[in-house]
């Protein structure tokens, strides 16, 4: 809960506000612009703090490239649950400073309640899609490889997930995956922010 939780929030706002399939695919084209404008990282840009350290040349080309692929709206829509309620959020720069969220009132604080709660098990079936997600823009930004002889390598089986063996196979790499790739080293002001900012909004109440 403490690391994992805030680092993919965001993921899983995205797809419980646009939905399972088009928040993924945003999510994909956020971590895509960031790898193109900041070019000399080994980030893959899946977890939130991966956006901390960019400056605002890397912020404004992002923005730049969202915009031209028509996703920029979209994804400051699905994220409005954060951008505007927590000043630490190290996307929140998707919306420059002042510049109002227009044509949707989009996610609200009751959508991240239910992703907090969703994401907590990290074994359900909400859980589990989002780390797949991780693992996908570990892929797609060619920050991961796999042996053809591991679980992985049959990936998009995990759509099927649970319902056959196969995924539940390549779910539990996407979950071993997922504790590698997301070091405790990571820089935690994000985290800490994240809870403490919570805890100011309202009761934690995670079932």
């Amino acid at each position: 809960m403490d690391h994992r939780v805030p680092e993919l929030v965001w993921i899983a706002l995205l797809m419980q506000f646009l939905g399972v399939k088009e928040g993924t695919e945003v999510a994909k084209s956020i971590a895509q612009a960031a790898a193109k404008c900041e070019r000399a990282t080994k980030r893959a840009f899946a977890a939130a703090s991966d956006y901390v350290e960019l400056g605002n040349e890397q912020k404004q080309c992002i923005r730049s490239v969202l915009d031209a692929e028509g996703v920029l709206d979209k994804a400051r829509w699905g994220l409005a649950a954060l951008i505007l309620n927590y000043n630490e959020f190290p996307l929140a720069f998707l919306t420059e400073a002042g510049t109002p969220i227009e044509g949707s009132s989009g996610s609200s604080l009751d959508d991240l309640g239910t992703v907090i709660d969703n994401i907590s098990d990290r074994h359900g079936y909400d859980g589990t899609l989002v780390q797949a997600t991780v693992v996908y823009i570990y892929f797609i930004n060619n920050m991961l490889k796999v042996s053809p002889h591991v679980g992985l390598a049959n990936f998009p089986a995990i759509e099927e997930y649970p319902r056959t063996e196969e995924s539940q196979r390549v779910a539990a790499s996407v979950r071993s995956a997922v504790t590698m790739l997301l070091t405790r080293d990571m820089p935690s002001d994000w985290r800490n922010s994240f809870w403490n900012r919570g805890r100011t909004l309202g009761p934690c109440e995670v079932s």
